[in-house]
């Protein structure tokens, strides 16, 4: 495999050459041409560069080339040519997040995920999904620009974005401290601030890449004891809005989902009366799980959702009907 990575990077140096224009990673014997391609720089000859000769006119005549991760080799050396979009999950570890990391693998997607207190559970899920753990710690205001070069430098360009990290801090208003004020609104819309900044240089390149932020129902209905959690949440709101008109033209979408009540492994601790209120106004008996949540987060970073950004989405059994 280290042999092989060496060749690709050679190949890769000599095709930019060639081409006028830096292509990294840039693989050869995938075939995917389309008619517009066929028809400027001609359906390639049956020899071994004629995928590399392709890439090289199609940069002479105008074609912007893009690449796509490739997954070169697994743990039992195994390998294999096949392009996955990469996609990074924030707070994959467990609840929602977890969710998300196994519809997103199961789709197809090469995933890498953070967690920041449960090594242990990042682990087991890596090892049932093949997606990749990073600790992340979203106090650290510098550490998503330095995650998402690692992600990227280890696996190649990032196609998604799920902003699914949070804290909560609950307690009334007039109890709540400025540090814990700050804290949430740092981690839960500075974070995902700081992630959509660092993903972005690298998206607008390519003039493709996918967006999509959790936020709760907390941010339209409001609960008592969650001032700051809501605030946060609703400014996640805002930002996808905004985000959706700045990057729209460059090919970038960009979505938020608001989950009402889901049980999950935070959520059991509740007392039952708790429960039964916070669900009191669902249509639907069944509740919402966190896999209904992932199942929408998988619907929008993907291509059958290409007309769909700046829009929020409600994942609550109908409780906002």
């Amino acid at each position: 495999v280290a042999a092989r990575r060496v060749a690709n990077r050679l190949s890769s140096w000599a095709i930019s050459w060639a081409a006028g224009q830096p292509l990294e990673d840039v693989q050869t014997g995938f075939r995917l041409y389309t008619r517009r391609l066929v028809e400027a720089t001609g359906f390639p000859e049956t020899r071994f560069d004629a995928e590399s000769a392709v890439v090289v006119r199609a940069c002479r005549r105008g074609f912007r080339v893009v690449t796509v991760p490739v997954r070169l080799g697994f743990a039992d050396g195994r390998t294999t040519s096949h392009y996955r979009p990469l996609v990074l999950v924030t707070g994959g570890g467990r609840g929602i997040g977890r969710a998300i990391v196994e519809a997103l693998a199961a789709d197809g997607w090469a995933v890498a995920f953070t967690w920041a207190s449960d090594e242990a559970a990042a682990r087991g899920l890596a090892e049932k999904t093949a997606a990749l753990p990073f600790p992340l710690d979203l106090r650290d205001r510098a550490r998503p620009a330095t995650l998402v070069a690692e992600i990227e430098k280890e696996l190649g360009p990032l196609s998604g974005l799920v902003n699914n990290a949070a804290v909560r801090r609950e307690g009334i208003l007039a109890m709540t401290s400025d540090a814990d004020w700050d804290e949430v609104l740092d981690v839960n819309l500075g974070g995902a601030f700081r992630c959509c900044r660092a993903v972005l240089p690298g998206m607008v390149y390519r003039r493709r890449g996918a967006i999509v932020s959790i936020s709760s129902r907390s941010a339209e209905a409001g609960l008592p004891g969650q001032s700051a959690y809501a605030a946060s949440k609703a400014g996640l709101m805002g930002l996808t809005r905004s985000l959706a008109r700045e990057v729209g033209r460059k090919g970038i979408r960009v979505n938020v989902i608001v989950p009402g009540f889901v049980a999950t492994e935070q959520t059991a601790a509740l007392p039952e009366a708790r429960v039964t209120k916070l669900r009191d106004t669902e249509c639907l008996p069944a509740g919402t799980a966190p896999r209904d949540v992932a199942q929408m987060v998988a619907l929008l970073l993907s291509d059958r959702a290409t007309a769909i950004t700046g829009q929020a989405f409600a994942v609550d059994s109908g409780a906002s009907a």
